[in-house]
């Protein structure tokens, strides 16, 4: 196989041609389907399946019109996927400012869809797949320009659930506002950085009045009540979202809510509710990601709840 590879010229810098040149054709695509799925500027940034799925393709193929003339078994080429990707990786910290969480969380998907397209270079690429080859570059086509201008709106609601062990007169008082959290996160991507909630505070407790929810990197989300029954609902909408590497431009929270529920033997059922829209895409992918984040915020603002609620019964006791 090294005399292969040694003795056909064009193998020689094949690995650095298919690097170099499916760079070059990701940013320029990257950047084609991002101004064409905003032109408008009422998308607000969107990020469509174009640029994390059919960009990363077409990665895949370009690279191994190159990385064919290596002759090489098609799993060898794995380290030089992983490798495209990693550059990929870090191109989109260097020019689009993504925070670490975030470029974790697109790893997988890069990988995996850089692979298909290898995948897929490998058969149209042969001598007799020329009308195989013509057919799959239209169909290529087609998709990009049918994604990018698509509607673009996939929304969600989050909803968690969790018994205190104390009235809801006593749980009401921190719903709004509660003092800092200094308890550890022992959530995964809190402790990679992803910023973690650790303090609430208002203006006041009437409709209309603000609410700050301050998370661990000083990141404040400024929030608006728009509705507060006292020991049964409290909802507030976020009305400005922090310019946070990790967060903007990736989701638009919308909504949260806490929702007191006596029960019979004296305790308290908190649900807590969050409302979102996605700005990144594939929603199948990235809603998996935004469901995970979203409950952990949730459980972790709720347990401080929890513990300052049930605290208080245990000192009145």
């Amino acid at each position: 196989m090294e005399n292969e590879v040694t003795g056909n010229p064009g193998a020689r810098y094949a690995v650095l041609k298919g690097i170099v040149f499916s760079n070059i054709f990701a940013v320029v695509a990257f950047a084609l389907a991002y101004w064409l799925a905003n032109y408008d500027d009422m998308s607000g940034g969107i990020l469509s399946l174009a640029e994390f799925v059919l960009v990363p393709i077409g990665m895949g193929i370009i690279a191994m019109w190159y990385w064919r003339r290596r002759q090489e078994r098609l799993v060898a080429l794995l380290p030089f996927a992983l490798l495209n990707t990693v550059i990929a990786i870090m191109l989109s910290a260097v020019f689009m400012g993504e925070g670490v969480i975030c470029l974790i969380i697109v790893s997988p998907l890069l990988l995996g869809f850089m692979w298909v397209g290898v995948f897929i270079g490998k058969y149209i690429f042969n001598d007799d797949q020329r009308t195989f080859r013509v057919s799959t570059l239209c169909l290529y086509i087609i998709l990009f320009f049918a994604d990018v201008f698509a509607f673009h709106g996939h929304s969600n609601i989050v909803s968690d659930e969790m018994i205190i062990q104390a009235p809801p007169n006593v749980v009401w008082n921190y719903v709004a506002a509660h003092p800092l959290n200094t308890t550890e996160p022992d959530y995964w991507l809190f402790s990679l950085g992803l910023p973690c909630p650790v303090q609430s505070t208002v203006s006041g407790f009437a409709v209309g009045d603000e609410r700050k929810c301050i998370f661990s990197n000083g990141a404040t989300f400024d929030e608006v009540i728009v509705e507060s029954v006292r020991d049964s609902v409290f909802t507030f909408d976020i009305v400005k979202q922090p310019h946070d590497p990790e967060i903007i431009g990736h989701i638009n929270i919308e909504r949260g809510q806490f929702i007191l529920t006596p029960r019979a033997d004296g305790t308290t059922l908190l649900t807590g509710n969050s409302w979102y829209t996605l700005k990144v895409y594939p929603a199948w992918y990235y809603d998996l990601w935004a469901v995970d984040i979203t409950r952990h915020v949730h459980l972790r603002a709720m347990d401080h709840i929890k513990r300052l609620a049930e605290k208080d019964v245990q000192v009145h006791r």
